[in-house]
């Protein structure tokens, strides 16, 4: 017998964590679910795993993807938009 919740990778609570991580990850949940799932991915390696995995890529897309918007772009897109609100 192991401690952790998620040795039969079929477990109910196992599905709707993964189910939920990247709204975990996003944010997207509500406090008291947010608790919910972090207990389980604190105990359960398998899902603990998948959202150490999930957080790093993240990061690392992240750094990655940073490209830079130049300033004039942005100026015309903001001016667009502003023409597009007094048009409409």
């Amino acid at each position: 017998m192991t401690d952790d919740p998620c040795a039969d990778s079929g477990s109910g609570e196992c599905r709707e964590a993964l189910t939920e991580l990247y709204q975990y990850l996003d944010g997207y949940l509500a406090i008291e679910r947010r608790t919910i799932i972090k207990s389980h991915l604190d105990l359960c390696g398998q899902c603990g795993s998948s959202y150490e995995f999930e957080f790093e890529l993240r990061q690392v897309v992240s750094r990655r993807c940073s490209d830079q918007v130049p300033e004039r772009l942005k100026a015309r897109i903001f001016q667009a938009i502003v023409e597009a609100q007094y048009e409409g």
